[in-house]
């Protein structure tokens, strides 16, 4: 999914919409860590967790999913609400995915 999130973020750059570029562009850029540190070059980087690639890893992949959500703000607040309640249950079931097996 980093692929069509690169072009959806260089098609709202190209369109003058910068705001709205933010998420794809991030997402695209977590994809890559990810791809880097789990196929192209595997790292073991969850056991024993190493923070030099779990902090940019995780912050990658927050933005770009609060960078998805964040134009709902200015539809409905309630839809903005849900999501952000949503991104943290997500944080949670990832993080306890990642690490289940320690």
């Amino acid at each position: 999914m980093g692929v069509p999130s690169l072009l959806v973020g260089v098609v709202f750059l190209a369109a003058g919409w910068p705001r709205l570029a933010i998420g794809p562009l991030m997402f695209a850029a977590w994809a890559a860590l990810g791809y880097e540190i789990d196929l192209r070059r595997p790292v073991s980087w969850r056991d024993p967790p190493r923070w030099s690639i779990i902090m940019p890893y995780v912050t990658l992949m927050w933005i770009g999913i609060f960078g998805l959500w964040m134009p709902l703000r200015d539809v409905n607040m309630a839809y903005w609400a849900l999501c952000g309640a949503l991104l943290v249950v997500h944080t949670i079931l990832n993080t306890i995915g990642h690490f289940e097996h320690a």
